[in-house]
């Protein structure tokens, strides 16, 4: 409280009709609504900073165990995805209320609809794409996808570092795009035969997380930023 806001304290409280204020005014009055206010929008601050916080730790933590599951056994199990997409649901509406809710479906629609396509041409697999639904309900749908873009920049990368090192695997794309610009049908079958006998597959998630901590890294909400 600074010296003004203290002398209009002083004279309330001191003055000689102060029994008959106290009576009109039970509570103690407020004449510096901007230091009320600035205290308002730092609790604001400080409880928005600890949902990001907390947001940071259970998609942490739900990237964490896909990883390990992706990387053993070449899937994400549904009860991983389904269970932290109830999670997200449930504590974004019991911290919010509907805005809440919404945050967290919006979140998800924004994770799932985009790896959805990439499903549909046998990008990813189905695992990957019911990942970002719930990564989406947990941190919402700006968070997700930028973790979304850096995932499928680093998903680029090493797709284009195995084709490098894999020889065999550049010729038969090399025949693929020849066979492409080819008017002979046989010669294009044999070009998608090639390279459906030896196409390369990772499992996502070798890319997902580099690209969460990235993602991670670069916005203001990052608990350790």
């Amino acid at each position: 409280m600074d010296l003004a806001c203290f002398r209009q304290y002083d004279a309330w409280h001191m003055g000689a009709n102060r029994h008959f204020e106290r009576r009109r005014f039970p509570f103690r009055p407020t004449f510096c609504r901007g230091e009320e206010n600035a205290r308002l929008i730092d609790l604001e601050r400080r409880r928005l900073m600890l949902m990001a916080q907390i947001d940071s730790v259970l998609a942490a933590i739900l990237i964490g165990i896909a990883f390990i599951c992706d990387i053993r056994e070449l899937r994400i199990p549904n009860w991983l995805t389904v269970s932290f997409f109830a999670a997200g649901l449930v504590y974004h509406l019991g911290v919010d209320g509907w805005h809440g809710g919404f945050f967290s479906l919006l979140g998800a629609l924004a994770g799932f609809l985009p790896l959805l396509v990439l499903y549909a041409f046998k990008g990813i697999g189905a695992g990957d794409v019911k990942l970002f639904g719930a990564l989406g309900a947990v941190v919402g749908a700006g968070h997700s996808l930028q973790v979304l873009m850096y995932s499928i920049l680093y998903g680029g990368l090493l797709g284009a570092a195995l084709i490098v090192m894999n020889q065999s695997f550049a010729r038969r794309m090399l025949l693929l795009g020849l066979s492409l610009l080819s008017v002979n049908w046989s010669l294009r079958a044999e070009g998608f035969a090639s390279l459906k006998k030896d196409s390369l597959r990772f499992p996502f998630m070798i890319a997902v997380l580099p690209g969460a901590v990235t993602a991670w890294f670069f916005m203001r909400e990052w608990p350790f930023n």
